[in-house]
């Protein structure tokens, strides 16, 4: 099955041992200038995944965060060394307790970013997420 990652909204669901537990395998986000991006998974005590996305230039990149699970779930942007980033002193990751939804918007210079979502607690916690991206300079 060939997906194009790169036409606008792409949606899918994924398992446990999907290949995505860790950096060297996060699953890879294709973007454009303008275009945005959609998920949903879910994640264990033991068990994170990881998504990588390349911006080309500097960009507004506005994140939508949903638990969808029972425990609490970690949404962080991470560096390679899965440290999480901060910019203009504020750390970029978002706590979210079951139901719970909150949205990031960030300016990211051009580079190589990665989203981590964990739990410390549950087993097979589902979550979702969208990221929307736009390089476009009078968007601040």
């Amino acid at each position: 099955m060939n997906q194009s990652w790169r036409s606008g909204t792409v949606s899918r669901f994924r398992f446990f041992g999907d290949g995505d537990s860790s950096i060297d395998r996060a699953n890879e986000i294709n973007l454009s200038s303008s275009s945005s991006f959609q998920d949903s998974g879910r994640v264990s005590e033991n068990n994170p995944d990881y998504y990588r996305f390349t911006l080309r230039n500097s960009s507004s990149v506005k994140f939508n965060f949903q638990n969808r699970g029972e425990e609490s779930i970690r949404f962080s942007i991470v560096d390679r060394t899965d440290r999480t980033i901060s910019i203009n002193g504020k750390r970029l990751f978002a706590d979210l307790d079951s139901g719970n939804r909150e949205k990031l918007g960030v300016r990211f210079s051009a580079g190589t970013y990665f989203i981590r979502i964990k739990t410390s607690e549950g087993n097979d916690e589902r979550y979702s997420f969208r990221l929307r991206v736009n390089s476009r300079r009078n968007d601040d």
